[in-house]
């Protein structure tokens, strides 16, 4: 059974986009993930960004089903605008997932902030 949003918009004949946004992003993600990411490409397209500078382009251009933040990256300060966009896009309405490496990697109450 899939997601009820994937269904919505797969009942509206558009592919759902899911946006990785790895800030800090390690190699052996996509290892310990790859069965998760396989499964989700089959059913959404998978675009990634690694840098701020790739996020706040993407995030400019696009409004993707949901976010996944894949890692520690959005509790550094320079990374900020790119929270401040990721904090706009949920009270538009958007879906954003914590997960994978960020409660691992994230630093005392970083999270809070």
């Amino acid at each position: 059974m899939s997601h009820p949003i994937i269904e919505e918009v797969e009942d509206r004949g558009v592919v759902p986009e899911i946006f990785l946004l790895s800030l800090c992003f390690r190699n052996f993600l996509d290892e310990h993930y790859a069965s998760l990411f396989a499964e989700i490409s089959s059913m959404a397209v998978l675009k990634r960004a690694q840098t701020s500078m790739g996020a706040l382009s993407y995030l400019k251009g696009h409004i993707p089903s949901a976010i996944i933040v894949t890692d520690e990256g959005l509790t550094i300060p320079k990374n900020r605008p790119v929270l401040d966009r990721v904090v706009a896009y949920v009270k538009g309405g958007g879906l954003v997932i914590l997960g994978m490496h960020m409660p691992s990697f994230a630093k005392g109450d970083a999270i809070n902030r």
